[in-house]
């Protein structure tokens, strides 16, 4: 991408699974890449470790409205790509306000922190989540049922969003993914994990009855 050479890039969600793919891409499209990370630690990211002389990290959460005005302030990117956001679609329903503030208010706060800054273009990650039970096929521009608080504050972000800056809006929504540097508790690597030890059970099956059967007819 000849126009993202050489500008600066903002992401959020920057050390998460999908946001340090992105990041890494960036960083071979030769972009300057500030990636945002809510961890206040002295230990990088180890996802963007083998990155750290190429990108810029930054600390900030996206809930704390003054640190994204301090962080959007000194990058000043012309574009921004948000994947921060509180993703773990079954521990949601213990934890309604953390995935409301981070998803929602986050959003807004992010927005905000960026209206006086001239950039070109919002990219706001979404999620195929907020489909619930509507039959197949999904449209983008057909009707949404989300089935849980996580699947309900991207719905809700991103009507927030299309109100205050249409005009610089991309809102994909993205569908499984599955590649190195994923969490064993994405889908994915369970169904592998599940399907290991289903093949594992039926190989030693046979060997242990085989065995009794031997000592029996000892």
């Amino acid at each position: 991408m000849a126009e993202i050479a050489g500008a600066r890039v903002l992401v959020t969600g920057a050390t998460g699974f999908i946001g340090s793919h992105l990041v890494r891409r960036l960083v071979n499209d030769r972009a300057d890449v500030h990636a945002l990370t809510s961890t206040v630690s002295s230990v990088y990211p180890t996802r963007l470790l083998d990155l750290r002389d190429r990108i810029t990290l930054h600390e900030g959460n996206l809930i704390d409205r003054s640190a994204l005005d301090a962080i959007t302030h000194e990058v000043r990117p012309r574009y921004v790509f948000h994947l921060g956001a509180y993703t773990h679609v079954g521990k949601s329903w213990q934890r309604v306000d953390e995935c409301v503030q981070v998803n929602v208010q986050g959003t807004v706060n992010l927005l905000q922190a960026l209206a006086g800054n001239d950039y070109e273009r919002f990219v706001n990650v979404g999620t195929s989540e907020i489909y619930g039970d509507v039959p197949v096929p999904f449209k983008e521009d057909g009707p949404v049922n989300p089935i849980s608080p996580y699947s309900a504050s991207p719905a809700v972000d991103q009507s927030k969003f299309t109100i205050q800056r249409s005009l610089c809006a991309i809102v994909p929504g993205l569908f499984l993914q599955h590649f190195r540097g994923q969490t064993s508790e994405s889908l994915c690597p369970l169904m592998h994990k599940k399907e290991t030890n289903h093949r594992s059970a039926k190989q030693v099956a046979p060997c242990h009855l085989a065995g009794a059967h031997t000592r029996h007819r000892r």
